[in-house]
């Protein structure tokens, strides 16, 4: 977790970034399927994370963040998989509501990661 502010003032925002430790760079099928599960979690009202973290109604976290995303992002090294949240006021930059935040992130993931008992069989 990464806290980018361009200054002390209390009164801008900034953005919050929860990465997970690069990986080798990945065959071009990988890319595509780590871009598709970052967007399907973070990216729009519509991502799975939307209203745990977003949605003022449901939200789990207060971050009053303007905006989220997810990204996987792949350069000539390696791959570093994220979800940013931009508009971040500075005065929800507390540990513990990172730590919040975080533990979200992480149960949405391992949600996500987690087959489905429903007994669909796709063949």
């Amino acid at each position: 977790m990464s806290l980018l502010y361009p200054n002390a003032n209390e009164d801008d925002s900034g953005r919050a970034l929860v990465q997970w430790r690069p990986v080798a760079k990945p065959p071009q099928a990988t890319r595509v399927l780590g871009e598709i599960l970052m967007s399907a979690l973070a990216t729009g009202d519509s991502a799975t994370l939307y209203k745990r973290l977003m949605d003022r109604a449901t939200r789990e976290v207060p971050m009053d963040a303007a905006a989220m995303w997810g990204s996987f992002d792949v350069n000539k090294v390696d791959a570093v998989p994220g979800i940013g949240f931009d508009g971040v006021p500075a005065r929800n930059a507390t540990r513990e509501r990172l730590r919040e935040l975080t533990r979200v992130v992480r149960d949405e993931v391992a949600r996500v990661a987690t087959p489905a008992t429903t007994g669909f069989d796709p063949i």
